[in-house]
């Protein structure tokens, strides 16, 4: 690679940037001078700093110093080379989607930082995107090797890791761990470039590892929603999240939106090496559905008029609709959701129930928050009653679904008594047919609907979430459990207006 035309101007390029990484002092005004003298580069950080993640502060390099710092600039500085380098060089589609497949792995450590150590944000972002440094390069350098390697594995079916010692006598991360270290990167960004080997069970406090764990877990988000939605894909996002949680002292939850909100920061963020439409495709490419996954979902709202309303639910698989008789009332006990019967047709709070923990119990069964909701007859609406969960509240103050005007899935469950079961409540096709207010609330990966009626009519409808697409499909109970529970809350509240009615 050294024999390349332009491979020493970039190394040049970003050894210059790293010049202070061992300096005691670290001068803002040297690295801003160093900046300053590369317009290009100046253009870019002035581009990328003034955009809505910043404030669009509209300073100059030497402002953005002072706010950012010194590791931020130059973490930054060097993000925007290695991309507007490879980028504007390269009309090979392969090597842009692995450019953006590194910038969207980097901001979804930057925006994890967000809730563990902002002054981290940048150094996160540029650690993420270099541990996919080394295949950049051999894609770049060495395209004749690199579509050996791919060869391996598309035909042959060999290991990645494998193919690459095969094909180049090393792998690519190591070829990225040398080249960042001729690069004179700091030692706590080329940290990010190695494994973690075991997660730590404990919160850690140290920077250099939480900064090396954002990095890696960002890394594998990426690699795991590229390789399709499903609902094996989603069961590994789960256990990622839960192993990084707890060391770095966040929320699972949290973690997920930071990996969510990263699509948005993706194509916002200010490059020249994709357009607008490559970024929409690169994004629409992180939801896709697998092949046969056999999991994917879709609601098609039929109004032709008023007094007329059907609802298609289509699937590659099977839906799951209403399970006839009672489940064995030992297996709800030993679940614990008899707790939560209690709470939630008695309203909060209820004596002898323990708020936190029906909440320990709802989150053992993976759920994000439940609603229970009650018909009311004279208004014509659903209204929530009840809930437990993470932020619950927020969602209590918007669930109100009134049954007359334009239908969405809510109300037509209710109006066809229907149980309905959403895999993947991310994707636009849902959203659109969902009320207003479900646009203003943290939106859940998945969830139920089952509407609770007796023999004298509706009575109310429960609304279980999870936090991740296709979180229900992992336990084949639980849509059993949520239904029991669904036939515990519909006597609660069938008695309940019986009593209000009683003379």
């Amino acid at each position: 690679m050294r024999l390349k035309n332009d491979f020493p101007a970039l190394a040049q390029s970003i050894s210059t940037l790293n010049q202070l990484a061992d300096s005691s002092d670290k001068d803002s005004n040297q690295l801003a001078n160093i900046i300053v003298k590369d317009q290009g580069l100046s253009s870019k950080i002035l581009r990328v700093v003034n955009s809505a993640y910043y404030g669009a502060f509209s300073g100059t390099i030497s402002r953005a110093v002072v706010i950012l710092g010194v590791n931020g600039v130059r973490s930054i500085a060097a993000s925007l080379s290695l991309l507007e380098h490879f980028g504007e060089k390269s009309n090979v589609p392969h090597i842009k989607d692995m450019l953006s497949e590194s910038l969207y792995s980097g901001l979804c450590a930057r925006e994890i930082c967000k809730g563990v150590d902002r002054e981290l944000a940048e150094e996160a972002l540029l650690g993420a995107m270099l541990r996919r440094l080394g295949g950049i390069l051999v894609a770049y350098y060495l395209p004749d090797e690199e579509q050996e390697v791919r060869r391996l594995q598309e035909v042959d079916g060999l290991d990645g890791v494998e193919a690459e010692k095969q094909v180049l006598g090393t792998d690519y991360a190591r070829i990225g761990r040398e080249v960042a270290k001729e690069w004179n990167f700091p030692v706590d960004i080329r940290a990010c470039l190695d494994d973690p080997g075991e997660i730590p069970k404990k919160r850690t406090h140290d920077r250099s590892q939480r900064l090396q764990l954002m990095a890696h877990l960002a890394d594998q988000a990426t690699s795991t929603l590229r390789q399709g939605r499903s609902r094996q894909s989603m069961a590994r996002m789960k256990k990622l999240v839960a192993s990084y949680a707890q060391t770095l002292g966040v929320e699972p939850l949290d973690i997920v939106d930071s990996i969510g909100s990263a699509k948005q920061e993706y194509m916002d963020f200010k490059v020249n090496f994709v357009s607008d439409s490559e970024k929409v495709r690169f994004v629409q490419s992180l939801d896709e559905e697998t092949a046969g996954a056999a999991d994917a979902t879709q609601v098609v709202v039929h109004a032709e008029d008023p007094q007329t309303l059907t609802m298609d639910v289509s699937d590659t698989g099977t839906i799951h609709t209403r399970v006839a008789g009672v489940l064995d009332r030992e297996q709800m006990l030993s679940e614990g959701l008899q707790e939560v019967t209690r709470m939630l047709v008695g309203g909060l709070p209820v004596p002898g129930v323990d708020r936190r923990g029906v909440g320990d119990t709802v989150s053992r069964h993976g759920f994000k928050r439940i609603i229970a909701a009650e018909w009311c007859a004279k208004s014509g609406e659903l209204v929530a009653s009840a809930g437990v969960g993470d932020e619950v509240e927020e969602l209590q103050q918007h669930f109100r679904l009134r049954c007359s005007g334009r239908p969405n899935l809510l109300t037509i469950a209710h109006m066809q008594n229907s149980d309905v079961y959403i895999k993947d409540a991310t994707k636009s096709g849902v959203r659109e047919k969902m009320p207003a207010w479900f646009d203003r609330i943290k939106a859940p990966g998945s969830f139920f609907v089952l509407p609770m009626r007796t023999a004298a009519g509706p009575v109310g409808m429960l609304y279980a979430e999870y936090p991740l697409a296709y979180g229900f499909d992992e336990n084949p109970n639980v849509l059993h459990l949520v239904q029991a529970l669904r036939n515990q809350l519909t006597l609660g509240l069938g008695q309940l207006q019986l009593a209000a009615v009683a003379p």
